[in-house]
């Protein structure tokens, strides 16, 4: 067939139904429709031997001139392995980042702790998916994600960290299932952080056990007086099983602690009064402070218990966890190994417990400045009792 030129394309006429292809030679053709609609196309076999057929633009946009050089050139990449419509195709089917997410909450989330899962589940819906929820995750840049470590840091800079360690946890994993080569987050900055450290006071301590006694809701009065003597999590106390409590040995068996691994916690027998009491009550109830509720109903009610307590002992800045943190520096305080307080914590790692350190140091400290005060006291020289005696008057007046 003759080479196509502008007269013969004007002269084209459009068919009855469906579409006609009128070839330039080496692939290049002009499609019409029915509805006159005229646009150049390539016709190529890949190097599988698959054929295809990729849309260059319209007539409108693309001369006679425009769409051999166009075609010219894509003919040159597909004989090095290119092949155009198999990447627009591979494109459309790539995975968005909100696909990421349902792959992540449905495969990921279930082998994290509950409280974790749904920390993530709300970071997800809150802030992900709103501002990089369409895009592919192919697509999405190192801007795009510090662009939003950004906005976030403007209001909550720690909520930012966890945002980003989410996404870079969720991208470390598109490498594993193929979707990218790489981790965009890698090489953000993150905020500076500063350790939270609350302790009880002696005078709060007081404070804190009468309102305890006094509030109504004495379950989770409870789970907050085992949290104090214990150290235990919220979230470990509330998952707790009578089959897991040994109340005689004083020994509970942590089945969900945070590193994943069973743990054996010795309990004292303050804790053990607590729960042997709350037992009594409850003796037909399997998990004494779940109480057969959903999960997040139960750590609800522990928060508003929580509130009314911390409100009534006038603790301000004090959150629930900070007993954790009570209960370890009331064992550094009284000299206790730091390897022996992470054990009892549950940590996995000794740099996890070193935050207590100082408090171990200052009890050290004070009781080195105490001898000291006394031997520098035994230093001092010692003056002579010297007794004044009162002058006596002449003999014979």
């Amino acid at each position: 067939m003759p080479r196509l030129s502008e007269q013969i394309i004007r002269k084209f006429v459009p068919p009855a139904t469906g579409y006609t292809l009128h070839a330039d030679g080496n692939g290049l053709a002009l499609r019409i429709t029915a509805n006159d609609s005229r646009s150049w196309v390539l016709s190529y076999r890949t190097r599988d031997g698959r054929s295809r057929r990729a849309t260059l633009g319209s007539l409108e946009d693309w001369s006679l001139g425009a769409a051999r050089r166009r075609a010219q050139k894509l003919r040159r990449d597909i004989d090095l392995g290119a092949d155009p419509v198999g990447e627009v195709q591979a494109e459309r089917k790539a995975e968005t980042v909100n696909e990421l997410c349902d792959r992540f909450i449905a495969e990921h989330l279930q082998r994290l702790r509950p409280a974790t899962a749904r920390n993530y589940k709300s970071q997800i819906e809150l802030h992900v998916r709103p501002a990089i929820g369409a895009l592919k995750v192919a697509a999405v840049q190192f801007d795009d994600v510090d662009r939003l470590h950004r906005r976030i840091t403007r209001d909550a800079p720690y909520q930012a960290n966890r945002v980003l360690a989410l996404l870079s946890k969720m991208f470390t994993l598109a490498i594993k299932w193929r979707y990218r080569p790489d981790n965009p987050c890698k090489g953000i900055e993150r905020n500076k952080e500063h350790p939270r450290e609350r302790y009880l006071t002696e005078d709060e301590g007081v404070r804190l056990m009468r309102a305890l006694d006094a509030e109504r809701d004495q379950v989770n009065a409870d789970l907050l007086r085992v949290a104090l003597l214990t150290g235990a999590r919220r979230s470990e106390l509330i998952a707790m099983r009578w089959e897991d409590v040994d109340l005689t040995k004083g020994r509970w068996t942590k089945p969900h602690t945070k590193p994943g691994e069973k743990q054996h916690v010795p309990l004292n027998p303050q804790a053990c009064a607590v729960l042997a009491a709350r037992y009594a009550k409850d003796p037909e109830i399997e998990q004494p402070f779940l109480r057969g509720r959903k999960l997040a109903t139960a750590e609800r009610a522990v928060a508003r218990c929580w509130d009314r307590v911390r409100e009534a002992a006038k603790l301000e800045g004090m959150r629930v966890h900070d007993l954790r943190h009570s209960f370890a520096s009331t064992l550094a305080n009284r000299r206790v190994d730091l390897y022996v307080i992470g054990k009892l914590l549950g940590h996995k790692r000794v740099e996890t417990t070193r935050r207590y350190a100082h408090l171990v140091d200052d009890t050290l400290r004070a009781a080195s400045e105490a001898a000291g005060r006394a031997i520098a006291a035994m230093a001092e020289p010692q003056r002579p009792n010297v007794v004044r005696m009162r002058k006596l008057p002449p003999e014979g007046r």
